[in-house]
């Protein structure tokens, strides 16, 4: 509950002083200052919003003024705008909770990966080891709500034989036997990329491919191969190798591999 104090009613602008005289709605009203900020240009001061929420309410309001304060600057253009959850644990003098702080932390990884960087699982494990197992345990949810992977699939001769999102690490790759089954896929966690290695057992395998998930809706095509060119016949382009190649998934990526097989990239989900 907010503390209307005399310091708060003289701080708070006119126009946003309205907002905040129904105490049943004080909630509410906190969300609504930070998001019309925003919406006007202007960077809410969240630190003043903080000081006036009672000892007995951070746990609930704290946590909804970040995460939209959150999404607001990862739809910045401003890059210096963007904060994730270390500078708002700053602002506090006493911490939230490790719970309340990991699912700040879920809505981070997927406001990020909406708006920004699309960072992986590890790169967040690695910044927030205190927070790992609260973490995975409660973001595959978030990822289940952002739905906007890209789906990868490979075919042979027009007929798709593997799919996969790529929300994750995946290994592709075919049996190492003569007779050569059908590409394989094989998933693990943390970060969005995808290994594509023309036999499956690792000692023989010779890689081909390594595309990675990048910011803007963007992928990074890798030619891994020694010696072999990789072709894009969806933009015409070829990649020698050892060199990389950034492609749009404003639409579908269909590039050409070695022995007559197809990858596609459909874009996001």
């Amino acid at each position: 509950m907010l503390r209307f104090s005399e310091s708060l009613s003289l701080a708070v602008p006119p126009f946003f002083r309205k907002i905040l005289v129904d105490l049943s709605q004080a909630d509410e009203a906190l969300l609504k200052i930070v998001d019309d900020h925003w919406k006007a240009g202007q960077i809410p001061d969240l630190l003043f919003l903080i000081k006036h929420i009672s000892p007995g309410d951070p746990d609930d309001v704290i946590p909804d003024l970040m995460v939209m304060d959150m999404e607001w600057r990862w739809k910045s253009s401003q890059q210096e705008n963007r904060w994730d959850l270390r500078q708002y644990d700053a602002l506090l003098k006493q911490p939230l909770s490790s719970l309340i702080r990991a699912r700040i932390l879920c809505r981070e990884f997927g406001i990020r990966n909406r708006w920004g960087d699309c960072i992986g699982r590890k790169e967040i494990c690695d910044r927030h080891p205190d927070l790992r197992e609260l973490f995975l345990l409660h973001v595959e949810k978030e990822i289940r709500d952002i739905a906007e992977w890209p789906i990868i699939s490979i075919g042979v001769n027009g007929e798709e034989i593997a799919s996969k999102q790529l929300d994750r690490v995946i290994t592709a790759g075919r049996q190492a036997f003569s007779a050569q089954t059908p590409w394989t896929i094989q998933t693990f966690d943390f970060s969005h990329h995808l290994v594509l290695c023309e036999m499956r057992n690792p000692s023989l395998s010779r890689e081909q491919l390594e595309i990675r998930l990048c910011a803007d809706r963007m992928i990074s095509v890798s030619n891994t191969s020694r010696s072999r060119a990789v072709a894009i016949r969806s933009s015409n382009v070829a990649i020698d190798a050892g060199q990389s190649q950034l492609c749009s998934l404003a639409k579908p990526v269909r590039i050409h591999l070695f022995g007559g097989y197809d990858l596609m990239i459909h874009g996001l989900s």
